[in-house]
């Protein structure tokens, strides 16, 4: 009998500890503290209080703490050297030695050709090499130099070449001056691990967003493994692109996942290739009527994104431009649209319906192929060409065309799914 006080105690005790816990939205058995859904707890962090100093190559950390012992950190990215007179005024590195060079044929700049036989991990490529100066690192320069932990590009460096850091696995962030104006293709990218995992990195341009749009990107995305653009050491988040801007370049801000919206000013004419492809956090788009051409791909993979408005100056929308938008559920097809591509909106499985404007003339093969969802498109009678399996796979959808009877400049396997036609059909 003796025991019972004692027991009470203890379910009291384990019932208050249990109120406090969720209080906070810790879950038992959980080292992460995680929010409740039930839970009203707004979190009230302290300053920013740095854990790591960052050094010229590796990168710092800092941490916020919650009054409720949440703690949320993020890193500090590294310094880079800082060099004049090739020499790091910070730590005091000197160029690395053993690099490969190349002298041009006119003999008034060098070309980094490859590591050489330089066994640094942390390479500074100098600014001048026998007193004449380091313009180019050559195409796949430093090609799967795993070893490599960072590199240091001098300011008179203007291109980048083809694959040139491709597959450094343990290359984890790169600094870019504001003097580079061309960027190849693959130059960051291509790497996966034995696990099949990507080796990603972030960039850090010095400079400003109008300085980083006028460069030239290889066809192929230069940044396949970068998630993370900072300009002057701020992540891009909200971009707000410059009204001195005429052009989105091809691969822009591919593969940019902490991007959530842009602002594309009406000075803007082109949305290249692959100019925002993959960044899967953008939640909307809206492109201005000075726009004429949305590029292959430019959109495609960005699986957040939920809205696209289209102004009246768009007359074609590129292969795949879209594709692969799982969250897609409202397009808006500028008035001036005349054709849409291959693939433009293949496997977007949250598009309901879609309307094609008067004026497109052509939608391209398997247009909108893989959009389960879509129960309803409008066709109107200017559309003279539609493609093989435009709709292929697109199980529950109605087609109400305003043509009396099939054009003959459609395929005749256009509606290869079979899905019911209402002809002749005129919007109320």
């Amino acid at each position: 009998m003796k025991r019972k006080p004692l027991a009470l105690f203890i379910l009291i005790f384990h019932c208050a500890c249990a109120l406090y816990l969720v209080s906070c939205g810790i879950k038992n058995g959980d080292t992460q503290i995680e929010e409740n859904e039930e839970s009203k707890h707004e979190h009230a962090y302290g300053e920013w209080v740095t854990v790591t100093e960052p050094t010229c190559t590796k990168e710092g950390l800092k941490q916020q703490k919650c009054t409720c012992g949440k703690v949320v950190s993020e890193k500090i990215l590294n310094l880079g050297h800082k060099v004049t007179n090739d020499v790091c005024t910070i730590c005091g590195a000197l160029p690395s030695e053993g690099l490969e060079y190349k002298l041009s044929e006119d003999g008034t700049y060098y070309i980094v050709l490859s590591i050489g036989t330089c066994t640094e991990v942390d390479i500074i490529i100098p600014s001048i090499y026998k007193e004449i100066p380091v313009t180019i690192i050559g195409d796949s320069a430093f090609y799967f130099c795993t070893s490599l932990t960072s590199v240091t590009i001098p300011n008179s460096i203007t291109n980048i070449g083809d694959s040139a850091f491709e597959g450094c696995a343990n290359l984890t962030s790169i600094i870019i001056p504001n003097s580079v104006m061309n960027i190849g293709s693959s130059a960051f990218g291509g790497y996966k691990d034995v696990k099949g995992d990507k080796g990603f990195m972030s960039v850090n341009y010095i400079g400003n967003i109008e300085g980083w749009c006028n460069i030239n990107f290889g066809n192929i995305s230069p940044f396949r493994c970068v998630e993370m653009l900072y300009i002057n050491g701020e992540l891009v988040t909200e971009l707000v692109i410059p009204d001195t801007v005429t052009e989105i370049k091809s691969s822009a801000f591919s593969g940019c996942k902490s991007l959530t919206c842009v602002t594309i000013p009406d000075s803007v004419t082109s949305i290249g290739d692959s100019a925002f492809n993959y960044c899967t956090s953008l939640t909307g788009i809206t492109i201005p009527d000075s726009v004429t051409s949305v590029g292959d791909y430019s959109f495609s993979g960005c699986t957040g994104l939920t809205s696209v408005t289209m102004g009246t100056g768009v007359t074609s929308i590129g292969d795949r431009a879209f594709s692969g938008c799982t969250r897609l559920i409202s397009v808006t097809i500028g008035t001036g649209v005349t054709s849409i591509g291959v693939d433009s909106f293949s496997d977007c499985t949250g598009l309901t319906s879609i309307i094609i404007p008067d004026g497109v003339t052509s939608i391209a093969p398997t247009a909108f192929q893989g959009c389960k969802s879509l129960k309803s498109v409008t066709i109107p009678d200017s559309v003279t060409s539609i493609g093989l399996g435009a709709f292929n796979g697109c199980d529950n959808l109605t087609i109400y065309c305003e043509a009396e009877s099939k054009p003959n400049g459609w395929d005749s396997r256009w509606n290869y799914s079979n899905c019911p036609v209402v002809w002749g059909y005129t919007a109320e």
